[in-house]
This record gives structure tokens, C-alpha cells and sequence, in this order.
């Protein structure tokens, strides 16, 4: 599973390591009926650390993540790149990270000096998760060749998408304290 995670190249998906199996994908950039971002405001800008001590540095155009002491893994992305895009929706910034040809969607928000990282995921053998999110909108599920499951592949409208959060499918991974 490790080396599944590192191959994707999205940097949210290496904290994952620690917390789930399988992840839930998205067709498109969400939610579909935001507009896109050019830049991270400049009130999330700054330096956090996680209690990992990783690092997550966001600046206006970029970001980087992880924790150059250990050097197990560092990751940078620019927005607005064929492989980021950022949105703002609700009290949230929704980054979409494009993995392969689907996109990893981030909720994240920063509430007094803590930014609090939301993302899906589930274990494989928790039937009941993936009922419930067929009672919202259609899954396609995508397996392994050798039959075991990758991930869920969906495309939820913008009343869909809704749903995702208020029925808490999205669920918090990590949080960061601003230091800078």
C-alpha cells in the first residue's frame, strides 16, 4: 500500500499511510460549480506544522509539505497547474489534486491559528460506507487486477457534493498549527 501512495504523487495521500486503505476519487475538480482559484489568500499564507513536526508552507501561488529532518517524503505543487486547483466553497478551500486521470479532493479550513485538513476515505471492508454514499450518488468501484479494491470513482453534482459533507464522508485526517 505504501508504495501505491507515493506513486500517485499527491502529497495529502502520504498522510494516509496511517489512517485508511481506500480512497474515494472525484471525475472532475470540486465542487463543479465553484470557481477556481489564482491564489491561496493571503490570510492561510504562513507556515504550520503538524504534531509529526511536518511541515506545510503555503504561499500564494504554491505549496510544499513534508519533513525535510526524516526525508522520507517533500512534495511541491504550484496552483492552477494541470495537477491543482484550488476553490473556495462554504467556510472551506477545496483542493483538488489531480492522481493519474481523477482528482484527490482536500476540504481544509483554518480556524484560530489551526488549519484542519477533511478528506474520504474508508476502510475496504466497511460495506456499510459505501451503501450509504450509493444512497447519494452513483459508485463505480475500480479493483486491482488482482480483484481488490483500489478505489471509489465518483461525479457528484453540486447538491451531491453537499451531502458528502453533511452526512460526514468527509472526515478530518490531520491538522496543522500556524507557526509563521
Amino acid at each position: 500500500m505504501k508504495n501505491r501512495f507515493f506513486s500517485y504523487g499527491s502529497f495529502f495521500a502520504l498522510m494516509l499511510l496511517l489512517t485508511a486503505c481506500t480512497t474515494v476519487r472525484f471525475r472532475q475538480p470540486q465542487p463543479s460549480d465553484a470557481s477556481e482559484m489564482e491564489a491561496f489568500p493571503d490570510k492561510i499564507t504562513g507556515i504550520y506544522l503538524n504534531e509529526n513536526h511536518d511541515t506545510l508552507k503555503i504561499s500564494n501561488e504554491s505549496f510544499t509539505y513534508g519533513n525535510k529532518k526524516t526525508n522520507l517524503f517533500y512534495f511541491s505543487q504550484k496552483l492552477n497547474s494541470d495537477s491543482a486547483v484550488l476553490k473556495k466553497w462554504e467556510n472551506y478551500y477545496v483542493l483538488n489534486l489531480k492522481t493519474e486521470n481523477y482528482w484527490e479532493v482536500f476540504l481544509f479550513k483554518e480556524v484560530k491559528n489551526i488549519t484542519r485538513v477533511y478528506y474520504i476515505t474508508f476502510e475496504e471492508e466497511d460495506n456499510d460506507f459505501i451503501e450509504k454514499l450509493r444512497n447519494i450518488l452513483p459508485v463505480e468501484e475500480v479493483r486491482q487486477e488482482n480483484g481488490e479494491l483500489e478505489y471509489l470513482l465518483i461525479d457528484p453534482s453540486p447538491k451531491q457534493f453537499n451531502a458528502l459533507k453533511k452526512y460526514d464522508f468527509f472526515r478530518e485526517i490531520e491538522s496543522f498549527t500556524r507557526i509563521k
